[in-house]
């Protein structure tokens, strides 16, 4: 038998019933019982939002009749064509007012020449209806294309592609066909059932249809299904590009596939570490992350040895540049410390009271110091207020202002020497200053006598042994301050001087 051409533009039209020649008789609307009309058990259209289409019935009416056929195996029955979510809403209203919706609007159409031809008008006249999702698009092509070839094998001819047939007859693009074929053959369970449930968009479904299927799991393991759901699409290409560029990565150390993929990939996915075609050897997160290799670990225990070695030498070194800095400001507290005390000693030699070297070394008049003035400096050379500045630190001219007033050379105030005054063989006045207390010294007496004696509590005595503390020298004109006995070599009765004036 000749097979019949089959022009899908054309002769579809007219099979499914489109009004589209003189030849047919035009439409009537006739009113039907409600509970006679039954839904079409080959309708896979989703029926949602039926409260809110009947709320509007009820207010609006009907605007659309429902297009039914008469059901072949049941007489006085029809089967909804198109119409199945309005059939529902009117339901919902015939169950609260049985007698205003009992009866209803309708288009009854004469059943078609065979049950595929049927069901294309079932889709047909739903396929305008509503707004499809991808998966509903999707289901509708699938079996668009079997009935297609079920008619072809019962002798239609369908010249050129098939899929340019189907796509024709389902409104769409043929390249978006074969992006619903990708998503039906390629996405796996758990991706698919978000996308049937129309809860991620097209897009997002034919991007993680063309990914990996390790690619696809690895992704629904580190995310979950809310988080797939809400992620933009731009999120789930980065998520997949992630993967993907882990997934091909190989060890640069031997060329092998990376050993680390798992943690590689859970590093890029759930902790937003730049995990992707660089070794975790080269990161510069390797230090705190805890996903690297063997490999890596060891390098990054090896750069963690280092930087705590380079850390204790820079401990170390800042311990001893603290305590260094802790002995020299002591020392320089001490060495204040002991300035005050020689300050204050020759001072006490000279009769100078605490007042008169405040003023001295404040540079003012003695009503114009403050005592607590008075008491800071004597703490100074007490040691009890510790001090790192010397009396004269601030001035050259009071140092040597100081060492005239208290008798005594720089020398001695700077710590150089033991010796308050120098042997300078000069002969000094009584007129101009008397030797401090206790110092071993030449004078010069009335008699026109040079004798060796000490200065001893306001007066001179006589150097020798058996005359110590008895025989006081008389009319002393001049005096010269011996220098100290080399070695140890010492002055005749020394000792007992040294016990009668304190010096030892």
């Amino acid at each position: 038998m000749a097979k019949q051409a089959f022009n899908l533009g054309d002769s579809l039209a007219a099979v499914l019933g489109n009004v589209s020649g003189s030849d047919r008789a035009p439409e009537q609307i006739v009113l039907l019982p409600l509970a006679s009309i039954d839904p079409d058990e080959k309708n896979f259209y989703s029926v949602e939002g039926v409260e809110e289409l009947a709320a509007n019935i009820e207010l609006v009416g009907l605007l659309d009749p429902l297009r039914v056929r008469p059901n072949p195996e049941m007489p006085d029955r029809y089967l909804i064509v198109s119409g199945h979510r309005r059939r529902a809403a009117l339901w919902t209203l015939y169950e609260e007012q049985p007698e205003k919706w009992a009866k209803v609007p309708c288009i009854v159409e004469q059943p078609a020449a065979s049950p595929e031809l049927q069901e294309l008008r079932l889709i047909y006249a739903n396929a305008d209806t509503r707004k499809m999702t991808s998966a509903d698009l999707s289901q509708q092509a699938e079996r668009v294309k079997m009935l297609l070839y079920k008619l072809k094998d019962q002798g239609m001819e369908f010249p050129g592609r098939m899929r340019d047939h189907v796509a024709e007859a389902c409104k769409v693009s043929a390249t978006k066909l074969a992006e619903l074929k990708v998503i039906r053959e390629r996405l796996i369970p758990e991706l698919r059932q978000l996308w049937e449930k129309n809860e991620i968009n097209h897009t997002v479904a034919y991007s993680l249809a063309k990914a990996d299927i390790r690619e696809q799991v690895r992704l629904t393991e580190l995310r979950n299904e809310q988080e797939i759901r809400l992620a933009p699409e731009w999120r789930i290409d980065t998520w997949l590009q992630k993967l993907h560029g882990v997934s091909q990565f190989h060890c640069p150390g031997d060329g092998s596939v990376c050993s680390n993929i798992p943690a590689r990939e859970n590093g890029a996915i759930t902790k937003q570490n730049p995990c992707g075609n660089s070794c975790c050897v080269d990161c510069w997160m390797l230090m705190r992350c805890g996903d690297a290799c063997e490999k890596a670990m060891r390098v990054a225990e090896a750069k963690k040895a280092e930087n705590e070695k380079r850390q204790a030498e820079m401990k170390e070194y800042r311990e001893k540049a603290a305590a260094e800095r802790a002995a020299r400001e002591e020392k320089e507290r001490e060495d204040a410390r002991a300035a005050w005390a020689r300050t204050f000693k020759m001072a006490e030699k000279a009769g100078l009271k605490p007042r008169t070297l405040a003023a001295l070394w404040e540079d003012c008049e003695e009503d114009d110091v403050e005592e607590d003035e008075i008491d800071r400096i004597i703490g100074y050379a007490s040691g009890e207020n510790p001090t790192d500045c010397a009396p004269w630190v601030d001035s050259p001219e009071c140092l040597a202002l100081i060492a005239d007033q208290l008798h005594c050379s720089t020398d001695y105030l700077l710590g150089r020497t033991d010796e308050p005054t120098p042997w300078t063989s000069a002969w000094i006045s009584v007129d101009d200053r008397y030797p401090d207390e206790g110092e071993y010294c030449l004078v010069c007496t009335a008699s026109r006598v040079v004798l060796p004696a000490v200065y001893f509590r306001a007066s001179f005595m006589d150097f020798t042994e058996k005359s110590v503390g008895n025989v006081r020298i008389q009319r002393v004109e001049h005096w010269m301050p011996l220098p100290k006995a080399p070695g140890k070599f010492k002055y005749m009765g020394q000792e007992t001087l040294d016990n009668l004036t304190k010096r030892g």
